[in-house]
């Protein structure tokens, strides 16, 4: 009887104490649970102040570029501008129908062939495929032009050219704004061609630094 008493007691005692360890252990994953919660929500506060300085870092950053987008429009409109100016200018000493514009061009036009043959500098192929041929146009406003002791040459893809004859009569009267140019060879030289009239012989060039 005594003994029935005692391992009943002792079988209280160990469920009371297995009761305990479990409450223990429960309140430890609940701890734990919490502070990965809290973790968790703290990564997610830092990851949404980040995103939150990098919108303003860009909201900042865009007038600026806007502004040096502006700039380098502004200069490409005053680049032209001056171009434009020296070639109107040009046209205003010399005059339309003088030697700047021929009468006749195909009676006046003289191939280097007719010339005895071209004799001046010669581009080398490599970088005559990179700026020059009919895959490269451009606008001859945009080419800085000088018309200094009578000559009339431009300048383009690192190299003086020279018009030795004056331009066909049937190019139009802004030509050097609208019509899209290229500068060719052909025949042992080299000749400055009008897109605008394919098939039309190109105006003689001669080619310097």
């Amino acid at each position: 009887m005594r003994n029935s008493r005692i391992i009943h007691t002792a079988m209280i005692a160990v469920m009371l104490i297995g009761a305990g360890s479990i409450g223990f252990a429960q309140q430890d994953d609940k701890h734990e649970n919490k502070d990965k919660q809290d973790q968790h929500q703290q990564q997610a506060n830092d990851r949404a102040q980040q995103d939150r300085g990098q919108r303003q870092h860009e909201q900042m950053q865009q007038p600026a570029r806007g502004d040096h987008r502006q700039a380098e429009q502004a200069q490409q409109r005053q680049r032209r501008d001056d171009t434009r100016g020296q070639w109107n200018d040009y046209r205003r000493q010399r005059g339309e129908g003088q030697q700047q514009r021929a009468r006749n061009f195909d009676r006046q036009h003289r191939s280097w062939e007719q010339r005895g043959g071209y004799d001046g500098y010669r581009i080398p192929e490599r970088q005559f495929n990179r700026r020059f041929g009919r895959g490269h146009s451009f606008h001859m406003s945009s080419a800085l032009y000088s018309g200094y002791g009578g000559q009339s040459r431009f300048r383009y893809g690192g190299y003086w050219l020279e018009l030795m004859e004056p331009y066909p009569e049937y190019w139009g009267s802004d030509w050097e704004h609208n019509d899209d140019m290229y500068v060719g060879y052909d025949n042992g030289g080299y000749y400055l061609y009008n897109r605008r009239y394919p098939g039309r012989p190109g105006v003689t060039l001669s080619i310097t630094f």
